[in-house]
């Protein structure tokens, strides 16, 4: 089963209501056109690259958490241990003092820059389905303490900045019932603004929460080279993918839409957006916005032609708000940008791809050492074999040049395979 990204074909585009007068249309860099994609051919680099570090057994997943200058490793209920640029992880599970040592519960998200991060601890999809109730629990003085705020729906996202915790908790129908209904179709001429689905939380104090545009459709949240917040999204009168910085609890939001965005036109049914979604990544000031064109979600009104299948684009947003001419890319899986603006992800052969700003394409190989390791076994004490059905888990890249993946193993294992640097 192929493990590449496929990307939303395009057919006629669907009507869409006159721009909102709701939306920035910021500065751009001249000749904001994409260039032609130009890469440089190598061959792929010998197996054993990339080694084992850790393998978890148990029911609860593990995860890689880019979190500033560390790379956090959670395991279990809490954190196994972390890496910092140029070394390889390590175990320290000192890391997760204060985070529950049993349980059903694990971290499920985790959001700030070292040491100033938060935790959603929890285990389930949705608030009604049975099980313990998620929790928020933020880093105060080397500790996680609890967040006494009660969660009212499964957090999707956690980032923090300065003594405030933000938590995106999106209604379980957000995403299903389409932005016309969650938003109980707005004027696209209207100057309104409403909550955004975001809480904040400052100890045991609930914060102001953000106002968005009332057009405005969240789809995730990011952070920026600082550790500031950004709220993702689309908007459900003007086509394209938009962003806006979330860091003050108490100000009214402005989205900006990311130049070369809009071409696509095509609505997914369900969301009642466009099918091109942002994915946003920390640059070393600023940020990085990748734009990829989504499979509708209902597999209905599949385009074949035009904007809604162009490859991916790379764009950077620095710290004054220009933003930089488009970059095209191939399609992979698992994408993921790193601090200095180089493309990774994983290809139809399970290679992991990874493309420099200068075009140079290499493709790394995921030998036996990761993907059969020796001496390791599952639950039942047989040898470790990957899963080929889908073999990678997950890939962050939290410092340039040093990839970190999640091997999905048969029987539920995982484990951490990262290069040494």
């Amino acid at each position: 089963m192929p493990i590449f990204l496929v990307l939303a074909s395009c057919g006629e585009p669907a009507r869409v209501a006159p721009p909102t007068n709701l939306v920035t249309v910021p500065k751009v860099a001249p000749s904001a056109s994409a260039p032609p994609l130009v890469v440089t051919p190598e061959k792929p680099r010998p197996t054993g690259d990339f080694v084992l570090v850790v393998v978890s057994r148990d029911k609860h997943p593990l995860f890689v958490h880019a979190a500033g200058e560390r790379a956090i490793v959670s395991m279990g209920t809490g954190l196994w241990g972390s890496a910092t640029k140029g070394k390889k992880p390590t175990a320290d599970a000192s890391l997760g003092a204060g985070l529950p040592t049993s349980g059903e519960n694990h971290v499920q998200s985790l959001g700030g820059h070292w040491p100033d991060v938060a935790v959603v601890h929890g285990a389930k999809q949705s608030i009604h389905y049975g099980g313990a109730e998620p929790q928020l629990f933020a880093n105060r003085g080397g500790r996680f303490v609890l967040d006494p705020n009660k969660l009212e729906e499964v957090p999707r996202g956690v980032r923090r900045t300065g003594e405030d915790t933000f938590v995106f908790v999106p209604t379980p129908s957000h995403y299903q019932d389409g932005a016309q209904a969650v938003l109980e179709r707005p004027s696209c001429k209207g100057k309104a603004r409403r909550d955004a689905l975001v809480m904040v939380s400052r100890g045991a104090t609930s914060r102001p929460t953000p106002k968005v545009p009332a057009t405005f459709f969240m789809q995730s949240m990011a952070d920026d080279g600082d550790g500031r917040p950004w709220a993702v999204g689309a908007d459900v009168c003007a086509p394209g993918a938009y962003v806006g910085m979330l860091a003050d609890a108490q100000a009214n939001v402005t989205v900006e839409r990311i130049p070369g965005s809009d071409g696509c036109r095509t609505l997914d049914e369900a969301e009642g957006v466009v099918l091109t979604h942002a994915h946003v990544f920390p640059a070393a000031t600023g940020l990085y916005a990748l734009l990829v064109n989504q499979a509708p979600s209902l597999g209905e009104n599949v385009p074949t032609t035009g904007p809604c299948v162009e490859p991916p684009k790379l764009l950077r947003r620095d710290k004054s708000g220009v933003w930089s001419a488009p970059r095209a890319l191939p399609p992979v899986s698992h994408a993921y940008v790193d601090s200095a603006g180089t493309y990774w992800g994983f290809t139809a052969k399970s290679t992991l791809l990874r493309v420099a700003e200068s075009g140079a394409t290499k493709e790394l190989v995921v030998g036996p050492a990761c993907l059969s390791p020796l001496g390791e076994n599952d639950r039942t004490g047989r040898p470790l074999v990957v899963d080929e059905r889908e073999p990678f888990a997950s890939l962050v890249v939290p410092f340039p040049d040093q990839p970190m993946i999640v091997v999905r193993y048969q029987d539920g294992a995982r484990g951490l395979c990262t290069v040494e640097p």
